[in-house]
């Protein structure tokens, strides 16, 4: 058996790197990809492989549609390229990516406006993006200069909760606190302090609800105060959490960002590679989205000494679609569930229900952070760094 007729033109080593290189960008395939080259297959395997229906799919949905040459490469690949070309309502395709911004890690659309905010945590203020130019537009509570002194109204803000009175709820990171702050007269309203959360809790987002503000929690490497409390939006008052530190069906290891919708708060059990959706009202277990594996006693207390540092073997990690790795961000919009991952380098777009519907695999590859929808598109961080950028992504109709 040698290649079909359609694969002629190119040369037994082109194939082979146009094979791996596709097979690198999807999880499931990339050790096969590289084995694929080191072992240098023959012929014969290699063009099963390159005409495998099991391969072609992931192979495809990881390249890019600019990539004409393996558009080319076999008539038989044709019908799944004009499938990939012909994106169902939803799916997503980049557009750009922009902003130079010290360690941000969420991002959260403003009502009303074709724009985003995102906390700057190293430069201690909100920034604001409009999408049309996408570019930056202005700062909120920015630090000011007085008589030669730095005066901040945040400090090292991580997360965001937009009210409709031109208020807002800020975490500040290094603080372990959650702020209200008038965003125009940029003044400090109220504080929720640390020891309200949780001895030792780290506040990772923030969100609004009716009239109830959420603060989604955790304490990295210890089985405490790993849940959603829920205050009082207007006088910052607590009223009561759920969630709670663990593997079991309503709880959360290492959380990181949540979203609200209608009765519903979608939470990104980071830890536990899934999704978690409560009723925020009363903290009723909805459902959790996700590959469901057992996980013993001696793995959970080895994942517990590591924290989200983490790498051995995790049975519930996956990288078909509707399994996560190490999901970050979560956002509804679009009547969809949008779910960033940070080691699986990817967004997922599900129903709300928690049915997988496509994948779009990192702009550039790396980690991914927060996620937000706003108009027609879907806003997503990138790698946490110094600086990182916000990557911008459109809905294909």
């Amino acid at each position: 058996m040698r290649y079909h007729a359609c694969l002629q033109n190119l040369s037994h080593e082109d194939l082979l790197q146009i094979a791996a290189s596709g097979m690198r960008e999807c999880r499931a395939t990339r050790i096969l990809g590289d084995a694929m080259l080191a072992s240098k297959l023959p012929e014969q395997l290699a063009a099963a492989v390159l005409l495998s229906q099991d391969l072609i799919a992931p192979v495809l949905s990881s390249l890019p549609l600019t990539d004409l040459r393996t558009a080319r490469v076999c008539h038989l690949w044709r019908d799944a390229w004009h499938e990939k070309m012909l994106l169902p309502l939803g799916q997503l395709r980049h557009l750009r990516s922009v902003g130079e911004f010290g360690y941000a890690t969420q991002v959260v659309a403003m009502p009303g406006r074709e724009a985003v905010l995102v906390p700057n945590y190293e430069q201690h203020r909100l920034d604001v993006l409009c999408s049309q130019p996408a570019a930056f537009e202005e700062q909120l509570c920015a630090p000011d200069i007085d008589d030669g002194e730095v005066v901040e109204t945040l400090r090292t803000p991580s997360a965001v909760a937009l009210m409709a009175d031109g208020l807002a709820w800020v975490v500040e990171s290094d603080r372990y606190s959650v702020v209200k702050v008038d965003l125009e007269e940029k003044l400090r309203l109220h504080e929720i302090e640390r020891s309200q959360l949780g001895d030792g809790a780290f506040p990772e987002d923030v969100a609004i609800a009716d009239d109830a503000l959420l603060v989604l929690s955790q304490r990295n490497g210890e089985t405490t105060d790993h849940c959603v409390s829920v205050f009082s939006a207007s006088t910052g008052e607590f009223q009561h959490s759920f969630g709670g530190w663990g593997k079991g069906r309503s709880e959360l290891f290492l959380p990181t960002s949540m979203a609200v919708h209608g009765e519903s708060v979608y939470v990104a059990d980071r830890g536990n590679h899934r999704v978690q959706v409560f009723r925020h009202a009363d903290g009723m277990h909805v459902r959790s989205i996700g590959l469901d594996a057992a996980v013993t006693e001696e793995l959970w207390e080895d994942m517990l000494d590591w924290g989200v540092e983490y790498e051995g073997e995790d049975p519930r990690i996956g990288a078909d679609l509707g399994e996560f790795d190490h999901p970050f961000g979560v956002a509804v919009g679009h009547g969809r569930l949008y779910v960033s991952e940070y080691e699986g380098a990817r967004v997922q777009v599900l129903t709300l229900e928690g049915e997988p519907l496509h994948v779009f695999a990192s702009p550039d590859g790396k980690p991914l952070g927060g996620i937000c929808t706003s108009g027609e598109q879907v806003w997503v961080v990138g790698e946490h760094d110094d600086p990182n950028q916000v990557h911008i992504l459109t809905i294909r109709e």
